[in-house]
């Protein structure tokens, strides 16, 4: 093996070892400010959190939002919510019975609507306490979370 492969092994070896411990950054996506004040008019907003979450190499950022749409119950918030994002062109790309995913094109994100349930904001609990504070009426809400869309996964 002469000098250059060497050298060449001993660069590779080095970047993949740089790559392990840390030293060059992750990429970190986080949604669009315009897309999340876009979902936010859709209703009154009840309550809102954050999360980031190491996936694939990269850090993702995910935003929950708590919104009052004027739904009588879950499933009519649902169908409202969606109604009303469609108008905003976020396009539905997979449905449930209790869920909705829609994307954007013009902010590149991706959201996720379900009627409320507890259950969905378990790794929120400060949102649960503060609805449970304010005393809200949570049976007609819908919970949004949203994160930017990557290309590829």
């Amino acid at each position: 093996m002469n000098r250059a492969s060497r050298r060449a092994i001993a660069l590779i070896g080095l970047i993949v070892l740089a790559s392990a411990c840390g030293l060059f950054p992750r990429p970190v996506y986080h949604v669009n400010p315009a897309a999340l004040k876009e979902v936010r008019s859709i209703g009154t907003l009840k309550e809102e959190g954050s999360d980031e979450v190491d996936y694939a190499g990269a850090i993702e950022t995910y935003n929950v939002l708590v919104i009052d749409v004027g739904g009588r119950n879950g499933e009519e918030a649902l169908d409202k919510a969606v109604d009303i994002l469609r108008q905003k062109e976020w396009k539905v790309v997979g449905q449930g019975s209790l869920m909705t995913s829609m994307e954007s094109d013009k902010w590149d994100g991706h959201l996720t609507a379900t009627p409320f349930h507890p259950y969905q904001l378990q790794h929120y609990p400060n949102i649960l306490e503060a609805l449970k504070d304010k005393s809200t009426r949570t049976e007609a809400l819908v919970i949004i979370t949203m994160n930017a869309r990557r290309s590829g996964l």
